[in-house]
């Protein structure tokens, strides 16, 4: 995978990605020129769940990819699951992909109840 640091602190995707998931036959594809700040993790959390653009970075584009998309909460919690399982593939240690996990299921949620009580 290669990414292209910007001056926005965002990142762009040099060449499309594709990430398998074999047990259900599923496989995203995320297309060049995809941007995304990678994990987003508030800066206090660095030390435990590490920093937003460390290797790898694939189970962040495809998380942030499937969030841009998400027109359902279900999707949302989808994005996420996709996630922890993308995390354990790309050899993630067990606790930070659970502490990232289960910190975009309550961002995420906050996030989605403020986006759709506020706004829909």
């Amino acid at each position: 995978m290669k990414i292209l640091p910007l001056p926005n602190g965002v990142w762009r995707l040099t060449e499309s990605i594709e990430f398998h998931i074999p047990d259900f036959g599923i496989i995203i594809w995320i297309p060049t020129g995809y941007e995304t700040d990678g994990y987003s993790i508030p800066r206090l959390l660095w030390p435990i769940a590490g920093h937003p653009f460390e290797p790898p970075h694939e189970p962040a584009w495809v998380h942030d990819w499937l969030c841009d998309r998400a027109t359902t909460y279900a999707a949302r919690v989808f994005a996420d699951a996709v996630f922890l399982v993308a995390q354990r593939q790309y050899g993630v240690p067990w606790w930070k992909r659970w502490a990232r996990y289960l910190a975009v299921r309550w961002y995420g949620r906050y996030v989605w109840l403020l986006r759709h009580l506020w706004y829909d």
